[in-house]
C-alpha cells in the first residue's frame, strides 16, 4: 500500500538529544531507552570505568558493540542502553567534568546505584551512597532497605534509628520494593529492635526516679516559696497525666520526636490546669517546655543505647 508522501507511516520520528550533553564532536552516542541521546567522548567513559574501556576497546562494526544493537548517526556509533534518560543523566553528570546531579529521591539513589553498579563506575557509587544520607529521613524504612542490599551496616543502623520516629509498627505489607532483595532474618531483626526500643523508652515514661529527676522543680528560682506551690503542684500533676499518656506511643514510635507531640502536651495542659494553654500562666508554659524537652532528650539517649546487630 503507497503512503501520501509526507504522511505519518513516511516521517521518521524526531530525533530528542539531551540539552547538556550534545557535543557536535562526539563520539559516541548512547540512547536511552526513552529514546533520548547522549553524544558522548568514549576517552571520557573509559576513564570513568574498566566496563567502558573495555567495551570501546573492542572491534566495532556499524550493527554490534559489546554484544548491543547499534546503528551510526551523524557518523557516530549508537549504542542502546535499557536505562531511562534520567537515570543517565545522573550517571554521566558524575563522570563529566560538571556539577554533580541532583538526587532527589530514593528512587534516583536506587536507580543510579544500579547502573553505577552494572558499568564498574565506583565515583557514581560512592556519590548515590553520599546521597543516600540526605534523603534516608524522608522514608527511613526503605533507605534500611536499600542500605542493607547494598551491605552497607552502618547506614543500615541509622535508617533504622530514623524509623523509630514514624507511624509504620508494627510492619504491614506493601513493603517498600527493596524489602524484597533483603532476607527475612534482616526484617525480624529490625521488628525485633523496634520493640526493643519501644520498651526502653515507655519504661523511660513510667520511671518515677527519671520523672523526679526532670522535674527537679527546686532547680528553678520561679518553683520556691509557698507563692509559687499552686503552681509547682500543678506542674507536677500535669507531668504525671503527660508521662502516663506518653508511654503507650513510645511503645509504638519510640523517639523523643513522639514525646514532643503538641497534641499530646497541648491535651494534658488543658486537663489539668483546665484551660487552654493560651491561658495558662506564661511561666508554667516555659516550664512545661523544658520538661518536654528534657524528657525528649531522655528517650532519645535510652533508645540510643539500644543495638541493633545485622547480619548482612
Amino acid at each position: 500500500m503507497a503512503y501520501p508522501q509526507g504522511s505519518a507511516a513516511q516521517t521518521a520520528p524526531a530525533r530528542v538529544v539531551h540539552s547538556y550533553f550534545c557535543d557536535e564532536d562526539a563520539d559516541i552516542i548512547v540512547r536511552s531507552s526513552d529514546g533520548v541521546e547522549f553524544k558522548l567522548y568514549k576517552v571520557i567513559l573509559s576513564k570513568s570505568s574498566p566496563f567502558f574501556k573495555d567495551m570501546f576497546s573492542l572491534p566495532q562494526s556499524p550493527s554490534v558493540i559489546d554484544d548491543r544493537p547499534s546503528d551510526f548517526l551523524d557518523g557516530v556509533p549508537v549504542v542502546d542502553f535499557v536505562e531511562h534518560n534520567r537515570t543517565l543523566d545522573h550517571l554521566f553528570r558524575v563522570c563529566y567534568p560538571c556539577s554533580n546531579p541532583e538526587m532527589e529521591t530514593l528512587d534516583d539513589v536506587h536507580a543510579l546505584l544500579e547502573v553505577a553498579n552494572k558499568y564498574q563506575l565506583e565515583d557514581a557509587a560512592a556519590y548515590a551512597r553520599k546521597s543516600w544520607h540526605t534523603l534516608a529521613v524522608s522514608d527511613p524504612l526503605r533507605a534500611f532497605a536499600i542500605a542493607c542490599s547494598r551491605r552497607w551496616e552502618q547506614e543500615a543502623c541509622s535508617a533504622a534509628l530514623l524509623s523509630l520516629k514514624e507511624p509504620v509498627w508494627p510492619l504491614t505489607p506493601p513493603m517498600a520494593p527493596e524489602f524484597k532483595a533483603i532476607s527475612g532474618d534482616t526484617v525480624i531483626r529490625l521488628m525485633s529492635y523496634q520493640r526493643q526500643c519501644g520498651e526502653v523508652a515507655k519504661q523511660a515514661a513510667l520511671n518515677p526516679e527519671r520523672i523526679n529527676r526532670i522535674f527537679d522543680w527546686s532547680s528553678c528560682r520561679h518553683c520556691i516559696g509557698p507563692y509559687s506551690m499552686t503552681q509547682t503542684r500543678r506542674i507536677r500533676d500535669w507531668l504525671a497525666l503527660y508521662t502516663k499518656q506518653l508511654a503507650p506511643l513510645l511503645e509504638k514510635q519510640p523517639s523523643g520526636h513522639t514525646a514532643t507531640e503538641r497534641k499530646l502536651v497541648d491535651s494534658s495542659i488543658k486537663k489539668v490546669f483546665e484551660t487552654p494553654p493560651c491561658e495558662v500562666e506564661m511561666h508554667c508554659i516555659e516550664r512545661i517546655r523544658q520538661i518536654v524537652q528534657q524528657f525528649s532528650d531522655e528517650v532519645d539517649s535510652v533508645v540510643a543505647q539500644v543495638s541493633l546487630e545485622l547480619d548482612l
